[in-house]
């Protein structure tokens, strides 16, 4: 474990020399500069110094051998709160402009799921978004914003508060860290960190509209259908692979598939059918027999 704490602060840099301080409290005069715009000076409070902590991925296949986990850094700056209303603004009106399918949960899922026609005649993507979260970079969410605003107004001062809310700084053990390349983070625990995830989603569903494919993103995961060929689908499978490339991020994604897990539901096109998963009482209590 402390091998995987140290992995992952590799991006970071410690905030031990004066410049790296000056950028942090640079950040801390900003904070106070818009909540006073916004008249919430004595509603938000300055930024606590909480410590960051891991959680295993254990949800993950192959965990067992190949142990993943993610970075939860609870040092989040109360403006977040004011990003995630307006992000969350954002996303509805969109939404409510688009034929997008973003689901919140796994009822619109499976809503979706029963929509589909001649279920047997088609064929499942189902891919991962890998480390989602802190994949996200400024110039994605920036693109992402631009798109956005063709649908609903997005002010500068707006603009300028999403964006700001993602300078972070992680603390452990009494030191501070930020990212080496920027301190723009994207953070797992922040007040608008799913929000700014659906925010991004919405831009990357845009391009992957026409490849002819019915497409969904529930976060970072990813389920779509199509009625190409088997040799056909292998090629849009490469198209995905490619636009998530260029926006700085990677997947793991299967193609041709006419069942597929996802989330906790079991979807099988060739009965038509989906069954959620129960995991309770999956695990043996301790010292239980074992077959």
């Amino acid at each position: 474990m402390k091998v995987r704490q140290i992995y992952i602060l590799a991006p970071y840099l410690s905030n031990t020399d004066e410049n790296m301080k000056k950028a942090t409290h640079e950040v801390a005069i900003e904070d106070k500069n818009i909540a006073e715009r916004l008249d919430l000076t004595d509603r938000i409070e300055t930024t606590a110094k909480k410590e960051a902590f891991i959680t295993l991925k254990d949800h993950k296949p192959k965990f067992q051998n190949k142990p993943t986990c993610r970075l939860i850094n609870p040092c989040k700056p109360e403006l977040g709160k004011v990003s995630e209303q307006k992000i969350s603004q954002i996303i509805n009106e969109v939404k409510a402009k688009t034929d997008t399918h973003q689901w919140k949960n796994t009822a619109e899922v499976v809503a979706w799921f029963n929509n589909i026609k001649n279920k047997n005649a088609h064929s499942m993507f189902s891919f991962d978004i890998c480390d989602f979260y802190p994949s996200i970079s400024l110039e994605l969410l920036n693109r992402s914003l631009d798109y956005t605003a063709m649908f609903t107004h997005i002010s500068s001062e707006d603009r300028h508060i999403i964006t700001h809310t993602k300078k972070t700084t992680l603390y452990k053990k009494g030191d501070s860290w930020r990212k080496l390349a920027s301190d723009f983070d994207v953070t797992m625990g922040s007040f608008d960190g799913a929000e700014t995830c659906e925010l991004v989603g919405l831009y990357l569903l845009s391009q992957l509209k026409n490849l002819n494919i019915i497409v969904g993103l529930y976060r970072d995961d990813g389920l779509a259908v199509t009625t190409q060929s088997a040799r056909e689908a292998e090629s849009t499978k490469k198209k995905i692979c490619k636009i998530f490339k260029d926006n700085g991020l990677n997947i793991t994604i299967e193609a041709n598939k006419k069942a597929v897990d996802f989330l906790d539901i079991s979807f099988d096109l060739r009965t038509g059918t989906h069954l959620k998963h129960d995991f309770t009482n999956t695990i043996p209590p301790l010292g239980s027999p074992t077959k």
